[in-house]
């Protein structure tokens, strides 16, 4: 499993839940007023897997963090993914440093 967060100050969570909507697909989506959870599940031709993909957007006061996730998508005993988990998790989160920087938007990645 692979993880990336970021957190961008903004309080237009539905905008930025587009953003991961427009490019993974929404196989299942759920939404509050303080939270929006997508996932979608995609077949690694790569690894013969599948690979379960998740974003998670929560506010927090004058900013969303959002934790992108690349799940499940290894083969063999040692699981190997072949980068198909951080391969998604490193596109969407450049996907949106590209949209924060277009916007004008802070951002920061969190560790």
């Amino acid at each position: 499993m692979k993880i990336r967060r970021i957190a961008i100050k903004s309080n237009n969570i539905q905008e930025l839940g587009e953003i991961a909507v427009q490019y993974m697909g929404k196989d299942y989506v759920s939404v509050t007023n303080e939270m929006i959870v997508i996932g979608t599940e995609s077949f690694r031709l790569r690894t013969s897997s599948a690979q379960w993909n998740m974003v998670v957007l929560k506010k927090q006061k004058s900013k969303i963090q959002i934790d992108i996730i690349g799940a499940a998508g290894g083969i063999g005993i040692f699981n190997f993914s072949l980068w198909s988990e951080s391969g998604f998790t490193k596109k969407l989160f450049q996907e949106y440093l590209n949209y924060c920087e277009t916007k004008g938007w802070n951002f920061e990645e969190i560790a």
